[in-house]
Formats: C-alpha cells, structure tokens, sequence
C-alpha cells in the first residue's frame, strides 16, 4: 500500500491488532520455506505404469508457474505468502514502522540463496504483504547456510550424508519394516492410482500393489534414500497435496483435504528417513550458528564478524527450503503439531520463527536476553482458497505453535498468556553442543559455534584440526625457549599435544660444557 506521500504503508495498520497475543518482541528471525511450487518431473515413475491412465503435468503452464523470474514458484503460492506476510504484519509492527508510518529503511535484512527464484520471490511476496519494499537480497556465502546436503562439506569431504548401514541403523533396522505400519495407507494410495501396471510387478505375480514393490538404496541421489514403496508413497502424495495447496482438481475428485493431509504422511516420514540428524550435523549447523550469532549480536550490541547484517536490522528473514527447516528441528530437539498437518510438517511458506525479547521487555522476565520460538503456516484450506487472514473467526486465523527447545524453555505458569521463553546464554550453549563446527565453512562462523574468535588459521587448509589454542601454544614455546636460552638454563623443549592442550619439560643444556 501506498500512503499520500508516496511512501511503504505497512498492511498491519490495516490488518488485524488481535494477531500480537503478549507484548511484542524487540526483534525476529524469520526461516521460512518457498510457497507453493510446481511437482517436479521424476525419473523414477513413468505414470503410466504407476497410474495406468491418469494425467499428470509437471509443466509451468498447468501449475501457473515460471512467469516473471517465478522459477517452480506458483502465482497461487506467491499470493497465498503475501496473504500471510499481511497477516505477520499485525505481529512485527513495532520492527518495521518508521516515525513517519511507513517501512524504516535497514529494518529488515533478507538471506537468499543466489539463483534460486522461487526462495527470492518468497521473499518478495512475503514482505509485499508486510507493505514493504523488499530489502536488498545478500547471497554471498548463503549457500553455506541455506545448505540441503547436494554435495559434501569439511576440508576433505567428511561432512556427508548418511551411508546405508548409517540411515538404517537410525530408522531401527529396514526400511521395509515401515511397510507393515503405512500398509493400510498404501493400499488407499495405490487403489487411488490404479497402481501397479504388470511391468511393475516382481517376478512371478501377475498383479501387484505399490506395497509389492521392490526397493533398493538409492546413493545416486541426495534427495533419495530408499527406492521402493513408500519412497513412491512420498513422490504421490506430495504431487496431490501440492495441486490441492494450488488451487488446482485434485486426487480425480476422489479425496477430501482431510485425507489428502492423512496421505502426506508419506511425506513426513520419508523425510525423516533423508533429512534427520545424520544429515543435520553436516548441513544444518552453519544455519543454526548463524541464528544463533545473529540472536548474541543483538544482545552485546556489537558486530559480529560471522554475519553479514550489523545490529540494527530488526527483522532477519531467511529465505530457506523445507530442509533446512527440519535440520533445525533434528539439531534442537524441536516438534510441532500444526492444524491439518502431520506432526513436524513443512509445508510450502512454514516458517521457524525466532522471537528475541530484551531485558526491559514486559514479558521478559529476567536480566538477559531471551527467545520464544514458533511455528508458524496457513492451514491446507487457508493456502487453497487464499484465505484473507484474521483473528476475527477460527476459520480465518493460521496455525501457529509454540515450540519447547529442550533444556531450554519454561514458561511462567501465572500467565497464560506469556510466550514459552529460553535464556539466549543457554541458546546458544545448546548450539555449540548441537553443531559440527568442522562443517561449517567460513571461518568466522565456524569460530563462532567453537566459541572464540577466528585467526588466519581458519582459512588454512587443516583449520578445522590447527586451532587458535594450538598456534598460541606454538607462540609461546617460541618465547619459552628464548627466555631459557637468554637466561642460559635448559633448551630441550617437549611438546605433547592431547587436543588443544600443550605440556612442556625443560632439560638442562650440556651442550655447552662440550
């Protein structure tokens, strides 16, 4: 919106007040995923074996997507974002607004992604929505934060995803054994396709379902952990809830939205199979550090060296994927429920939504800075019929859910009201504790989750292993050795190194009797 003097007029000076439910916070962090896309065309299924007779259309054209530097963004996920953005408005008034009414310039900072369309006009809407222009996009780097796991990180590659042996060591034994517990939900998805056609089939059955289906260890592809039945699940059931979420027919008129949501559990647990803590360590932790550093900067005030932003921004907004949502998840200990979706749900425009309150903030009630932590997302009928949000009615309001990190939050049970608050000094304990600084790759972030300062030896290779402690040691053997040779006492000099610890034993020197 525009006010008369031509300047960003927030939304939320016309959105509903009713969405600030305790004192506002002193400043946000934003982790959203990209809005509603187009499915993405597979290799793996050729539809019509796998739903003999039905249509599907990955191109732009039937999904709405693609126009205007959308990449597999859809004009339906765009406005439903925007609809949110608006509805978020009512919530981060006092971060944004200038003294003038309009959107403060530097008030908001945006992590994005280079080449990644449907992530920045994610962004674009979402802050239309707020009634902002959207702040300048920084992508330098970002592809160390906004990480999914396509390629290995560490200085020799160590930082990977996990083997077969590994991912079924944590799903508690096989894959398969999944089978038994989805087998009524697999024979609703393949009576919906029509699956199998008899090329399908294994060996010697003349007709078969999708639970009949061979499976195998995919190590081709990061995205893929298992082949087989409930992989096929995950594909299906992401294409019909994505078309119901876009407005489009779906499920052939079969399914309501309540059980287009029943099949995406497919979606959660294959998921889990892909992107729990195995993968989180190597590819969630310099997003975490990151949140983490960003969060400490606006507590000391003072630049941090690891962020690109200073502390004045009061909204840091990252562009992110659903991946990086649920490493942030795995590398807490974090689960939500939100209305109409499966537990631990990342559905297109979810959000992780960090908010910071100060020490002179009504809610706070200690002397240190601390954080409340949601999850925040439309509901599947809100996102399909682009719903104007409010908290006039129910029907109108979104899902949002507060979010226990362990070990860290409480809440004051003499108000119902007060947001579930973690100490920012514990915070970021947990997350030292959480990370695998070794795979974060700039040294400055990579400092920072080890707890001090970066040296030139973390942009030498070996930095992960040569660390400020050991080189300091060095420093100081060095200066040792000469005050000894200065004072004519010992020069032998050991150096037994047990991680950064150093142990010297001085000899004497009888060289000098020779």
């Amino acid at each position: 919106a525009k006010s008369g003097d031509g300047h960003n007029t927030p939304m939320f000076l016309v959105t509903s007040a009713a969405a600030v439910g305790h004192a506002a916070p002193d400043r946000a962090i934003i982790v959203s995923r990209h809005g509603v896309r187009r499915q993405f065309p597979s290799s793996a299924f050729n539809f019509s074996l796998y739903a003999p007779g039905k249509h599907f259309d990955t191109s732009d054209e039937a999904w709405g997507a693609g126009g205007e530097g959308m990449g597999v963004l859809t004009q339906h996920g765009y406005a439903a974002v925007q609809r949110m953005g608006a509805y978020q408005s009512g919530r981060y008034a006092s971060l944004l607004s200038a003294a003038d009414g309009g959107c403060a310039d530097g008030a908001a900072f945006v992590y994005c992604e280079e080449n990644m369309p449907r992530d920045e006009k994610t962004a674009e809407a979402f802050f239309k929505g707020l009634g902002c222009a959207l702040p300048p996009l920084h992508s330098e780097g970002v592809e160390y934060l906004i990480d999914q796991g396509s390629k290995p990180r560490g200085e020799n590659g160590q930082c990977a995803l996990g083997t077969q042996a590994q991912v079924e060591g944590r799903v508690g034994g096989s894959v398969d054994g999944y089978l038994r517990l989805y087998k009524p939900l697999l024979a609703k998805l393949s009576e919906l396709l029509g699956c199998c056609a008899k090329s399908l089939c294994p060996a010697g059955m003349e007709s078969c379902s999708l639970e009949d289906l061979p499976g195998s260890w995919d190590a081709a592809h990061w995205y893929t952990t298992f082949s087989g039945p409930i992989y096929a699940g995950k594909y299906f059931a992401e294409w019909i809830e994505l078309t119901m979420l876009n407005g489009m027919d779906f499920a052939w008129g079969k399914l309501s939205v309540e059980e287009v949501m029943e099949l995406s559990a497919f979606v959660t647990q294959y998921r889990a199979f892909e992107f729990d803590l195995l993968a989180a360590r190597p590819f969630g932790s310099a997003l975490l550090s990151h949140i983490a550093a960003s969060l400490t900067q606006w507590e000391s005030g003072q630049r941090e060296p690891a962020l690109a932003h200073d502390p004045s921004p009061r909204l840091v907004y990252y562009a992110a994927h659903d991946t990086n949502l649920l490493y942030l998840a795995e590398l807490l200990g974090l689960k939500w429920l939100s209305h109409g979706y499966q537990p631990n749900h990342t559905p297109p425009g979810g959000a992780l939504v960090f908010e910071a309150f100060g020490p002179a903030n009504p809610a706070n009630p200690l002397d240190e800075w601390q954080i409340a932590l949601y999850f925040d997302i439309q509901t599947p009928l809100q996102i399909r019929e682009l719903t104007v949000l409010s908290d006039d009615d129910p029907a109108t309001t979104p899902s949002r859910v507060p979010v226990t990190i362990p070990g860290c939050s409480t809440k004051a049970e003499d108000d119902p009201h007060a947001p579930l608050l973690c100490p920012l000094s514990t915070f970021t304990r947990l997350v030292r504790q959480a990370v695998q600084p070794e795979c974060i790759t700039p040294p400055d972030l990579r400092a920072f989750a080890k707890g001090r300062t970066a040296t030139i030896f973390d942009t030498m290779p070996g930095a992960g292993y040569f660390t400020a402690g050991v080189f300091l040691a060095f420093v100081s053997v060095a200066v040792w050795v000469a005050a000894e040779r200065h004072a004519g006492g010992g020069v032998l000099v050991v150096v037994k190194e047990k991680g950064e610890t150093v142990s010297l034993v001085s000899v004497p020197d009888h060289s000098r009797a020779v």
